[in-house]
């Protein structure tokens, strides 16, 4: 009797051992489930078959705006009112309750928009032991964040669809890490044989032949991995530049890679077109140096010519200037002395070829300085400098100050302008006009005035005069050498003055002409370059 109170007494102890060590089992299961529950992002609320409230946890409360729980433990009913007043639209939940309750073993699921703008997602499990449906777990979360970032998802991608679809000569195409394409568009994608249907979701090499996907597989994988890359590649009868670029995310991650690819078949025709006319071009350039070099050498050899010309014109200057003229004044000089110590000799006819002589002579001399004065208008031209045209005109004026008193001749001249010139070649070119003015006069005095006025093309100079005129057939022919209008009883002279100013305003760069009216009187026009900061 004592050894069994004994046995028993061990054996209650036992039990009470195993009894507390499971109670600790079952807290600690029960404060690891509670903890569970309170760290998850997610609303939970258990219930059983009673539809009485087993457990929760804060963020159900916090998400329904419920004060606390406890005093609804036995009646589910009465937190589904709180609920029902946060939803936008609560009859929906409210079908999937009763459905809930009428099946046991029926899983839901629902998004619910609250009235505070939040979106909720709500999933109901039945819950089991040992086979047995006992309860049932019902879990909330809040997606307000994602599905907002799934809407900006969706409007970014309908704009980006938008602007794409129009892309010119080409299309584009987003692809994932999988190299599955996740977009596709654009203008050319109908020439290529590829459609949104048959390409968007799936992988480069279902879409593009063998050889095309071989080419662009490491361009995308580059891509992905933050390269950009550019590569052209042919695709049936056509050529396409593919721009191959990574796509991040807000936080700089690359989430995707695009591909822009753009018709340039035409572009690559134009630069083979141009590759063959460069060629041929140089082909031509060194045909064209070929001939400026030999056209060089004949110039070089025409200039040693020209030069070897001059020297001997020079030449010939000098002879004339000295060896033509000595012989003139000889001549001269001992006519007149003839004259002089045989004049009570002579007789009238004597007298009158001696006469002649000593005048022949004289226009002779003038003839000889005349031309000389032509030949070295181009061979002893000073160099271009600023020359004051007022300046020069008061030089000529002066020069023939004798022959403007002797024919009482008035002569006006306007304010005139700074050119680069020959200023010696200037005040003949003037001295010449207004000699010319005086001499061809009519009986009244002579009225001369120079003017000038900018044109485009330079400065335009006018000798204006009130003369005898000039018939305009002879317009042109006055500046050609040795041509005269009159004789030279009429007007003394060589015909030499104005073929002299032509070329002065030649070598200027500028023209000469004549316009006139007979009996009224003649304009002579030339042009001068303007003086600029370029030349």
């Amino acid at each position: 009797m004592k050894q069994a109170e004994i046995s028993l007494k061990q054996t209650n102890e036992l039990l009470e051992q195993r009894v507390r060590e499971r109670t600790t089992e079952v807290e600690h299961s029960l404060s690891l489930l509670q903890t569970t529950l309170e760290s998850t992002a997610d609303a939970i609320l258990a219930l059983d078959l009673t539809d009485k409230i087993i457990t929760f946890n804060q963020k159900y409360i916090d998400l329904w705006k419920i004060e606390d729980l406890v005093p609804y433990k036995d009646d589910h009913s009465k937190v589904l009112l709180c609920v029902y007043k946060q939803l936008k639209n609560p009859e929906n939940l409210r079908v999937q309750i009763e459905q809930e309750l009428a099946q046991p073993d029926f899983q839901g699921y629902g998004i619910f928009e609250l009235k505070n703008g939040k979106i909720c997602e709500r999933y109901s499990k039945p819950q089991f032991l040992n086979g047995q449906i006992v309860g049932r777990v019902i879990t909330c979360r809040d997606i307000t964040a994602r599905k907002q970032a799934e809407e900006c998802l969706r409007r970014s991608e309908e704009l980006y669809r938008t602007l794409v679809q129009n892309f010119p000569n080409g299309f584009v195409t987003l692809f994932d890490r999988q190299l599955r394409y996740t977009l596709v568009e654009g203008t050319e994608l109908i020439e290529v044989g590829l459609s949104r249907e048959t390409t968007e979701g799936k992988a480069l090499w279902e879409v593009l032949p063998a050889e095309i996907s071989a080419m662009l597989e490491p361009c995308y994988r580059s891509a992905l991995m933050g390269t950009t890359i550019v590569v052209d590649i042919p695709y049936s009868d056509r050529i396409y530049r593919f721009h191959v670029v990574p796509v991040r995310n807000e936080q700089g991650e690359i989430f995707a890679g695009m591909s822009m690819s753009q018709n340039i078949t035409l572009q690559k025709q134009a630069e083979q077109t141009l590759r063959q006319a460069k060629n041929q071009l140089e082909i031509r350039v060194q045909q064209r140096t070929q001939e400026l070099y030999e056209a060089n050498n004949t110039l070089q050899e025409l200039n040693t010519e020209l030069q070897r010309s001059n020297q001997e014109l020079e030449q010939f200057a000098y002879v004339a200037s000295h060896d033509l003229q000595e012989p003139l004044r000889a001549v001269a000089g001992y006519t007149q002395l003839l004259a002089d110590e045989y004049q009570n000799c002579l007789d009238e006819t004597a007298t009158e070829y001696i006469a002649y002589i000593i005048d022949g002579a004289a226009r002779m001399r003038q003839l000889i300085q005349d031309l000389l004065a032509y030949s070295r208008v181009g061979t002893k031209g000073k160099a271009f400098a600023s020359c004051d045209c007022n300046t020069v005109v008061r030089q000529a004026l002066n020069n023939l100050l004798v022959l403007i008193g002797e024919n009482n001749a008035s002569v006006d001249s306007d304010r005139l302008p700074t050119v680069m010139a020959d200023s010696t070649q200037m005040v003949q070119l003037f001295q010449n006009l207004v000699s010319n003015a005086i001499k061809f006069r009519r009986e009244e005095p002579p009225k001369i005035q120079i003017k000038a006025e900018l044109k485009d093309e330079g400065w335009l100079f006018g000798v204006k005069d009130n003369g005898i005129g000039i018939k305009s057939q002879y317009l042109e022919r006055i500046f050609q050498i040795f041509q005269r209008l009159h004789s030279r009883k009429e007007v003394p002279g060589t015909g030499i003055g104005l073929a002299i100013c032509k070329k002065i305003v030649e070598r200027h760069h500028g023209h000469i002409w004549a316009e006139s009216e007979p009996g009224v009187g003649t304009t002579f026009y030339f042009t001068i370059p303007q003086l600029t900061a370029t030349n």
